[in-house]
């Protein structure tokens, strides 16, 4: 069925429905853009925003308040006293690689084997929440 426009009418529901927030370290790393663009996962980049060396308490605040999931490799989050305070005072749910020496196409790979659960967990895991993404999948832990 098209409109007058020429457009079809789809009763397709996105694929994904949570979004993303690429923290400064990722979001111009082209690998892990391209795969969310080609998944159509809904992402936003921290350079959006912000200016690079932005404080964390500073930026975090955004995806707590628009309930966008995080995406890092910065491992710190959930062990730094501080940085941890900050994920728990704006309801984060934060997806971090396992592991920070990961090249971009590596990160990218592992994002696209775990995007579904990265999604699920994301809609249906209550924050403050830390995950690692790794080759297994994806491991969420709750923080207090």
């Amino acid at each position: 069925m098209k409109r007058s426009g020429g457009k079809e009418i789809t009763n397709e529901q996105p694929k994904y429905s949570s979004t993303l927030y690429l923290d400064e370290n990722l979001c111009e790393t082209s690998a892990i853009v391209a795969t969310l663009q080609r998944e159509q996962f809904p992402f936003r980049r921290h350079l959006e925003f912000f200016e690079r060396g932005i404080e964390d308490k500073v930026w975090l605040q955004l995806p707590g308040l628009m309930g966008w999931a995080v995406l890092t490799k910065d491992k710190g989050h959930r062990f730094q006293p501080l940085e941890r305070k900050q994920l728990v005072a704006h309801c984060i749910r934060e997806f971090a690689f396992s592991s920070g020496n990961l090249s971009g196409d590596q990160m990218a790979e592992l994002l696209g084997l775990n995007l579904r659960k990265i999604d699920t967990l994301a809609r249906r895991h209550p924050p403050p929440f830390v995950a690692s993404i790794t080759r297994s999948g994806v491991n969420p832990r709750k923080l207090r």
